[in-house]
Order: C-alpha cells, then sequence, then structure tokens
C-alpha cells in the first residue's frame, strides 16, 4: 500500500516507496545506509581474503540489502542451494549462508588445487568438504567483524550444514531477517552469495552510526597486516660463493650445498625461517609436510 498527498509532489519528486505495514520500521532507514556501507567494506575485505584461498582472482560485489521473512527467505530457494547455518550471539535465531551447491563444490576443489569443472554435481558436501567450507566461511566471518567494528558486535560461527535447506528451522516464518545479497566473480562466473542475520542482532547494540572508530589501534592493524598476502618459500641452506663462481657457471656444474641430505628443507617467508618441512605431494601438486616450528624472537 502506498499513500501519497498529491498536492506535495512536483515533476521534480522522486517516486514514493511503498510502505509495509506488516514490517513497520523494521529497521530504521539511517541503519540501513549504515549496514550497507559496512557491507561495502565486508565486500572489499573478503575479495582479497578469498582470492588468496582459493588462489584465483574473486571480485565479491553487494547487489542488495532488505528486511524479509523467514518464510520469505525459505521460498526463495533454489533446488541446488546449500544452507549454512550460523550461530549468531545474543539470539536463538540463526543466522544463514546460502550459496549453490555447485560453487561451493568448486571453492573446495580450487583450495585444493584442483579445477572446478572436474567436481561432478552432487546435492550436499561431505564432511571433509564441510570442513573446507567452514574454513572459507571463518575467513569471511573475521573480515565481517572488521566492517563492524565500532558499529555492531557481529561475530558469527558456522553451527551446522542441513541436509534439507527449506526444513531448517534457523526462525520462525514471521522472524524479519536482514538479508545482505552479493556476487561472487571468479574467472568471468558470477555466483550469488547471500548472508542472512537476524533483523534483532543489526538493531541492537550502538545508536552511534558514524564512521567506525577503534580504541584500538593496534588490534585493528594485526587485523588488517594477517590479511596481507605473503611469499612463503621452501629452500635449502645457501651456499656461499664468490661471484667467480657465479660468472662461470656451465651447464654441468655440479655445486656443493651445505644442506644435509636427511635434513628437513627450510620453510621461509621473506627470508626468515619460520618452520622446517619435508617434501610433499597433494592432489597432483607439490606440497611440503611441516616438521617443526622455528622459534622466533
Amino acid at each position: 500500500m502506498t499513500v501519497v498527498v498529491a498536492d506535495e509532489l512536483d515533476a521534480g519528486t522522486p517516486a514514493p516507496e511503498p510502505y509495509d505495514f506488516r514490517r513497520p520500521a523494521a529497521i530504521p532507514r539511517e541503519r540501513m545506509r549504515r549496514l550497507e556501507s559496512a557491507f561495502e567494506t565486508f565486500a572489499d575485505r573478503w575479495s582479497t581474503t578469498l582470492s588468496a584461498r582459493l588462489h584465483a582472482e574473486v571480485v565479491v560485489e553487494p547487489v542488495s540489502l532488505a528486511a524479509l521473512d523467514y518464510r520469505e527467505i525459505v521460498d526463495r530457494l533454489a533446488d541446488d542451494d546449500a544452507l549454512v547455518l550460523c550461530a549468531v550471539p545474543g539470539t536463538e535465531a540463526r543466522g544463514l549462508i546460502r550459496v549453490a551447491v555447485p560453487a561451493l563444490l568448486g571453492w573446495v576443489a580450487r583450495t585444493l588445487g584442483g579445477a572446478p569443472a572436474a567436481v561432478p554435481a552432487r546435492e550436499s558436501l561431505t564432511a571433509i568438504e564441510q570442513a573446507i567450507v567452514r574454513r572459507i566461511l571463518d575467513g569471511a566471518f573475521e573480515d565481517l567483524r572488521y566492517a563492524f567494528t565500532g558499529f555492531l558486535p557481529i561475530d558469527l560461527a558456522v553451527a551446522s550444514f542441513p541436509i534439507a535447506p527449506r526444513l531448517a528451522s534457523a526462525a520462525r516464518p514471521d522472524d524479519v531477517m536482514l538479508a545482505a545479497g552479493f556476487t561472487v566473480l571468479i574467472d568471468g562466473a558470477r555466483t550469488p552469495f547471500a548472508l542472512v542475520l537476524p533483523a534483532v542482532a543489526v538493531t541492537a547494540g550502538t545508536e552511534d552510526i558514524a564512521a567506525p572508530v577503534s580504541d584500538a589501534p593496534a588490534e585493528l592493524l594485526r587485523a588488517q597486516i594477517v590479511t596481507v598476502p605473503v611469499e612463503l618459500a621452501l629452500r635449502l641452506r645457501p651456499a656461499p660463493v664468490s661471484p667467480a663462481t657465479i660468472l662461470g657457471l656451465a651447464v654441468g656444474d655440479v655445486i656443493a650445498l651445505p644442506h644435509q641430505q636427511h635434513r628437513p628443507l627450510d620453510l621461509a617467508v621473506e627470508g626468515q625461517i619460520v618452520a622446517h618441512a619435508a617434501i610433499g605431494a597433494q592432489s597432483g601438486h607439490v606440497a611440503c609436510v611441516v616438521t617443526d616450528l622455528e622459534e622466533i624472537e
């Protein structure tokens, strides 16, 4: 139903928005604007995190934000959609992650160094695949916490993977939920991704909707640093040689290295040794098995 006073409208007035009398001001408009900003920050950060996790260039874009009944959320599920139920502190209702099962299987394959196209279509995830998806979502939840810093204490955790999404009892049918829609772009393919939270989780808390301000800059700095990709190298102990040796290198030369034959290799980040590891293989790729950690002062 839309209520319009004709005398107050002119050619330059935007079209009026329908007013839903079933949900009067479930989420105030100013708060919705702040939520949109927070979800944009989340999308930017998760793009980087997911790129590192899937070993591919990933772009996450926010596309929608709406308050819906839980019944409406369930009615909009596609046949190949998977639901991940998430615990939300402060409420019995669950949060939801909605994404197609084939997309999740592709993410799992990329995480393990495989090819998404080679994954057979299935309607559910195995226990191992669920564990990998849980780790992927843990990274998303960390970015979500950062995006809402100074605004709302959003701290999600994966609770379960329901086998029948339409029968999952995440909330009462008439409970109001905040549905944030995104697209995840990988190699030209767009995958819809939805994050759904109980409205009570985003209407409670601080009323200060100004830009996030932190009293703990050191913690924010650490949260930023831990998401920056670094180069991890598996290497032998270096051998000191003279420039003449380098200039005189020829095919077939044998150079003795001060690395014992049965000694684990060094695992280093930016030249700093952080651990020792042995060479192995995983999913057809060279891998390493960490044997011990290096004490860093």
